[in-house]
């Protein structure tokens, strides 16, 4: 047994080799340790986890343990605690509400203005896929570039630096429209920024008091800008105007996205917490004993993180299927107009809205482990008999129903992550999960588009379906949620 000292300091640093210490008892940081170096005795012992309370206008505190005698070393991690004003929680809120509008409405034109670009370019369905193959590279950068981006430069400033990448893909798009490599490099922009945000939002939301109801209001927001953006394009397309100039509104939403984020994220940081209400960690290293993994290196070997991740892979790629490509489907089999088969892609995305807002109480009230395998297995019918119907019609019914029906498979993955990841994990974890599910949002477009080429729009019909029962079977694999100790 030996003792220690902790000297507390600002700002906070992030932790990465983790080991666990005893319970402490009655040795509280309080205020007078952020204006000068306190020293706080006890003796660990190894093999529990170590909390200490704090005081509710704690902001961050970051501590080291040193023991000579035993080398030992400990990171004390303080996530804030100050109460954040309403005015600034509600603005926060507001910031990601518009950011995932901004992130729908340019995610959901892409189906609509795919025929145009084909035409302007002279390409192949194969070819023009290569713009969700341009989305998926910039999800993977998120993927294993976000984590410490965002333990070296904050989580307000990552947000703001996001929003600048959208800015800048956005204004490629709207200048030009004569260079198809250009503009997959603006969509590979794009998608970096929108996948980086995802993540973040989705660690921040979930730890918000009444986090599934309104992680349920926060990807709605998404799929009303999906809504939108088809029928404002095909207007556009319908009328002589250049598609390009379709950007200019995107550009339009993405100035104030920015500026609120600023305003929210990084003015409020320095002052209040960035992530509410978690407790304060003792974290162990011991030289003396092998260390354990990072935040990101454990999230990529954690079964939880890759079962949710391939889920919303297979989720991500049904729903952008569809949104990508009903457009070319209807226009070729079902005989429809420009704006017509723009209805169909909105009705998607109205159908997600719908159900994002409405049926999150519904899946608490089942359980979502059983709901969303029932949901599973109606779309699969719904998807079956748009493909079987040769009427416009019955596919636009059962395209809009599919929608709804699969509308709160995101945010109970999420939600999900949420419960069953250590905390320590949340923002690397969920970032992850969002990021792999995203990127199933290129790839399986990319694939049908590749097979279209050769066999026919048809295919997209069946290759959904499949993604149906891919979805069944890994959400049959996600473990039970089982109360944490952390």
């Amino acid at each position: 047994m030996s003792s220690v000292i902790v000297e507390t300091r600002l700002p906070v640093e992030p932790v990465t080799n983790i080991v666990t210490l005893p319970k402490i008892e009655d040795h509280d940081l309080d205020q007078a340790s952020l204006d000068s170096p306190k020293v706080l005795a006890f003796t660990p012992e190894e093999g529990d986890i170590a909390e200490v309370s704090t005081p509710t206008q704690l902001p961050f505190v970051d501590a080291t343990i040193v023991d000579s005698e035993t080398n030992v070393k400990v990171s004390i991690q303080a996530p804030p605690t100050a109460a954040v004003p309403s005015r600034l929680q509600y603005t926060r809120e507001a910031a990601a509400y518009l950011s995932f509008f901004l992130a729908g409405y340019n995610g959901g034109v892409t189906g609509t203005i795919l025929p145009t670009i084909e035409r302007a370019f002279h390409l192949s369905y194969s070819s023009v896929s290569l713009l969700f193959v341009s989305y998926c590279v910039g999800y993977l950068i998120t993927a294993f570039a976000s984590g410490r981006i965002i333990r070296k430069w904050g989580f307000g400033n990552v947000l703001v630096g996001s929003g600048f990448l959208m800015m800048l893909g956005i204004i490629i798009n709207c200048a030009q429209r004569s260079s198809f490599p250009l503009m997959c490099f603006a969509f590979l922009v794009i998608g970096t920024g929108y996948s980086t945000q995802l993540g973040m939002c989705n660690s921040y939301f979930a730890t918000l008091p009444r986090s599934f109801l309104k992680m349920g209001a926060l990807h709605g927001t998404y799929c009303f800008g999906a809504f939108s953006s088809p029928l404002i394009a095909s207007t556009f397309i319908a009328r002589g105007i250049p598609y390009n100039l379709f950007y200019l509104t995107s550009l339009g939403l993405c100035i104030p996205s920015v500026a609120i984020f600023y305003l929210a994220f990084v003015r409020g940081e320095a002052r209040y917490d960035t992530i509410p209400d978690e407790e304060v960690l003792v974290i162990v290293a011991s030289s003396a004993q092998r260390p354990m993994k990072a935040p990101l290196k454990e999230a990529l070997t954690s079964v939880e993180v890759w079962t949710l991740a391939i889920f919303l892979f297979f989720y991500v790629g049904a729903e952008e299927s569809i949104g990508g490509w009903i457009v070319s489907y209807m226009l070729r089999l079902r005989g429809g107009s420009t704006e017509s088969a723009a209805w169909v892609a909105s009705g998607l995305y109205l159908g997600l809205a719908i159900g994002r807002v409405t049926l999150p109480v519904l899946n608490l009230l089942v359980g979502e482990r059983r709901i969303v395998l029932i949901y599973i297995v109606i779309a699969c019918a719904l998807q079956a008999i748009s493909w079987a119907v040769s009427s416009f019609t019955a596919t636009a019914i059962a395209t809009a129903l599919v929608g709804l029906t699969v509308s709160t498979f995101y945010t109970a993955s999420i939600h999900t992550a949420s419960k069953l990841l250590p905390r320590r994990m949340h923002t690397s974890g969920m970032t992850l999960i969002s990021s792999i599910g995203q990127s199933g949002s290129a790839v399986f477009p990319f694939i049908i588009g590749v097979i279209s080429n050769k066999k026919g729009i048809w295919v997209m019909q069946p290759s959904v379906i499949a993604l149906f029962v891919g979805q069944f079977v890994c959400w049959s694999l996600v473990p039970k949620i089982a109360r944490r100790s952390d």
